[in-house]
């Protein structure tokens, strides 16, 4: 990792470590109708595949949503907080089919050399500096499989508007 981002990310590591007893309470739970406006027609497009990596797995949030489609996942956080949630939460963990990784995703992307069907990115790149955002892309680049899909979201602020009525 760049030496210059480890103070930055220290702080984030920080963060996550208090927050993730209640992280899906307080973030997740509040998004749920937005994620599920924002992912439901993305999820027609994940096709089944080989693998899937989640980057920034969190609590596991994506891990549920396309895990069971792939013949194994892993999910990469750099907070063993977070993971002990997302340990829990993630059935495919428990059947073997679904590793959790503490790292930075830097590092991972760095010394893993798997490829794999789908990448996820999701609510984690506004931790990253800003000087980031080249390299993680080349390395996500070589991560992914032929033809693998790259899935990158992030949170927006909705100033407390609700869905539209169908």
């Amino acid at each position: 990792m760049n030496e210059r981002w480890q103070e930055h990310f220290e702080h984030d590591v920080a963060f996550h470590r208090k927050t993730a007893a209640i992280y899906d309470h307080v973030n997740t739970e509040p998004r749920l109708l937005a994620n599920d406006l924002l992912f439901a027609p993305l999820d027609r497009h994940v096709a089944p595949g080989e693998s899937m990596l989640d980057l920034g797995c969190g609590t596991g949030q994506m891990l549920l949503r396309h895990a069971a489609r792939f013949r194994r996942a892993v999910g990469v956080d750099h907070s063993a907080e977070m993971l002990d949630v997302a340990r829990r939460r993630v059935p495919g963990v428990a059947a073997g089919r679904c590793t959790l990784v503490e790292s930075d995703f830097f590092q991972y992307l760095e010394t893993d050399s798997d490829r794999h069907s789908l990448v996820t990115c999701v609510g984690c790149l506004h931790h990253l500096p800003v000087d980031a955002f080249e390299i993680f892309f080349r390395l996500v680049h070589a991560r992914l499989a032929d033809k693998g899909q790259l899935l990158l979201a992030e949170p927006v602020d909705t100033g407390g508007r609700t869905a539209p009525r169908s």
